[in-house]
């Protein structure tokens, strides 16, 4: 999330936004914010389910019996550089995100070179484990912050016909890199402003009015079989943000451009309240309904004083249960244990204000803890995976 100026007044939160001169204000209103506040209490023991010596764990099994992804996002670095980590993540899961090696940023350096050999190296620990990949990202369209994955060579390329080009070729050269490899990308990453109905303002706006359905179209001539993807954030909170993006994908299913599926990232770092019962399912069922596939695709629930550990076993019973009921295909977190999420770094922190104000710092949003036990969110999932009923 990029840097902003936040205001709490009697009548709600509202965010200024100085680099577009306007304001939005968000949903979540003062009283909320303070009840969610005043309402917590000390932390409720739970207990974590033992831990798995099994070349495949209760999560996998439970995820591959009923034919959906559990995913987490990975680096590249950890995999070849820490046993435990590798060995959590081919244990217990069924699907990895890079979580940067496929953004630009890390991918092209420069114009003339190409760095693959972080990607690659996620690929072959994927393949060997018998693990789905999920490509992520082609086009991180919100730049607030400037952190939209682009290098600034990139971005600097101010020439609509050049800019265009080095985005498509680079859409089709990755893609065609992966072909038969990476099932379902991300071909583009928060379209919408972070707590509106707009589409963000971004370079990509270079590329002309229609370059989200370009971006699509570039990635299905590279890769015909591959799934391709929206993925957005803070859906869960703001309805009126849901129901643009419904209308968005709407609108491109009947124009016939090749998106076959909605992720929703559900970072739930805003408010320590957990989503309105129904804001996941119902969002999943309208998309389904357009005929697109959906998943959880970012998970993290931090840990603070309004968010107790027992707060986060149930929120995460919720939101996968939910996500299941809608019949979505995945539910990946962004992570794997409490020692490596990116909630916790100083960017973050920075660019999201309520990770300071809400929650604690190690926040500890994740299904396994520093030394890689699973938590009660952990058993959380699986029993939400073994006993939520299947849906057509």
């Amino acid at each position: 999330m990029g840097a902003r100026t936040y205001r709490l007044s009697a009548s709600g939160l509202t965010v200024l936004r100085p680099r577009f001169g306007r304001r939005v204000a968000a949903i979540a209103t003062v009283g909320v914010i303070i009840a969610a506040v005043t309402a917590a209490c000390a932390p409720t023991p739970v207990a974590p389910p033992p831990d798995c010596i099994e070349a495949v764990c209760p999560l996998a099994s439970a995820a591959r019996a009923r034919n959906v992804y559990a995913g987490a996002a990975v680096k590249a670095n950890l995999l070849a550089s820490n046993p435990a980590f590798a060995d959590t993540v081919k244990r217990h899961f069924t699907s990895v995100t890079p979580e940067n090696e496929l953004k630009w940023s890390v991918l092209r350096p420069t114009p003339t070179e190409w760095n693959w050999a972080p990607a690659d190296s996620v690929l072959e620990f994927a393949e060997a484990n018998n693990l789905a990949v999920r490509g992520h990202t082609l086009a991180w369209v919100n730049e607030s912050g400037d952190q939209n994955g682009l290098p600034q060579w990139l971005r600097g390329v101010t020439d609509p016909t050049a800019f265009r080009s080095y985005v498509l070729d680079g859409v089709a050269e990755v893609v065609g890199r992966y072909r038969g490899r990476i099932n379902r990308w991300d071909v583009v990453n928060e379209a919408f402003v972070y707590y509106d109905t707009q589409i963000a303002p971004s370079v990509y706006d270079r590329m002309g009015p229609d370059y989200i359905a370009e971006l699509f179209e570039a990635a299905h001539a590279a890769d015909p079989d591959a799934s391709l993807w929206l993925n957005e954030v803070f859906t869960e909170l703001f309805p009126a943000k849901a129901n643009a993006i419904v209308d968005l994908v709407a609108s491109l299913r009947e124009r016939g451009v090749p998106i076959h599926g909605v992720g929703l990232q559900t970072h739930l770092t805003l408010t320590p309240v957990a989503p309105a019962s129904g804001s996941i399912s119902g969002l999943m069922s309208r998309l389904r309904d357009l005929g697109v596939q959906v998943a959880i695709t970012e998970l993290d629930i931090p840990l603070g004083p309004a968010r107790s550990e027992q707060a986060q076993v149930d929120t995460y019973r919720q939101v996968v249960t939910e996500c299941l009921l809608a019949g979505c295909s995945e539910v990946t977190t962004w992570g794997v244990n409490d020692t490596y999420t990116t909630l916790d770094s100083p960017g973050q922190r920075q660019n999201n204000p309520f990770l300071s104000t809400f929650f604690s710092l190690p926040s500890k949003p994740l299904l396994f803890d520093t030394a890689f036990a699973p938590k009660a969110a952990y058993l959380a999932v699986v029993e939400a995976m073994e006993r939520t009923p299947q849906v057509p």
